[in-house]
């Protein structure tokens, strides 16, 4: 009679190296995902910790500017008190036709002002891109238009004598740069000259500037 044995070998090495490659490569993986988690809370520090105020910073130049705002020279008195010289705030209207809302809207708004028939039609022609208007205005005169798109102001300072004419001579005069050029406000300049300030202006989303709701005054 012939009796048949059957063995079943198993082989520990081949089931612990099973294992170890099984392992190894999950072992990569989670060490793969790891380094890429910490390059990303890294990258996320430097731009909070580094970059953070040149981001910041670069943001609120997008919103926020100034432009300078010319000093206002002193006033001239005479022995009575009378005003012989004095500076008067002002701005100076630039146009862009080609951003205008509505140019009829426009053209009233600068006929109201008192500017000439031929400035105002070079302000609403569309195939101009600028058309600056030569004549100064309070800014309170021209508040309305300045509000509309496409209107811009700059500040300008005017200096009137309303003196008589042999004050004036006395008094003297400044020229376009309101720098002096004789009499009393050529010899007395360094008290009569102001310095130059600045105003904060915010940017709107069109590009527009307007003085800031922050800024003092």
């Amino acid at each position: 009679e012939i009796y048949t044995l059957s063995l079943h070998y198993s082989c520990p090495a081949c089931r612990v190296r099973g294992r170890m490659i099984k392992n190894g490569g999950s072992g990569m993986i989670h060490f793969t995902l790891a380094a890429f988690a910490l390059a990303v809370i890294a990258k996320s520090a430097k731009v909070q910790l580094v970059d953070g105020k040149a981001w910041a910073a670069q943001a609120h130049n997008q919103h926020f500017t100034s432009r300078e705002v010319p000093a206002l020279r002193g006033e001239i008195l005479d022995a009575a008190g009378r005003t012989l010289a004095e500076s008067r705030d002002m701005v100076q209207l630039g146009i862009n036709p080609q951003e205008l809302r509505s140019r009829r809207a426009t053209a009233n708004a600068l006929r109201r002002a008192g500017v000439n028939a031929k400035w105002i039609a070079r302000a609403t022609d569309t195939t101009r891109k600028w058309a600056p208007i030569p004549d100064q205005f309070r800014a309170t005169d021209v508040a309305a238009l300045t509000a509309m798109r496409g209107v811009y102001a700059e500040p300008v300072v005017d200096r009137v004598y309303p003196g008589s004419d042999a004050a004036r001579r006395i008094v003297g005069r400044v020229n376009g740069a309101g720098e002096p050029v004789d009499g009393i406000e050529l010899a007395l300049d360094s008290l009569l000259r102001g310095r130059d300030g600045s105003a904060a202006l915010v940017r709107d989303g069109s590009g527009r500037s307007f003085n800031s709701p922050t800024s003092p005054g």
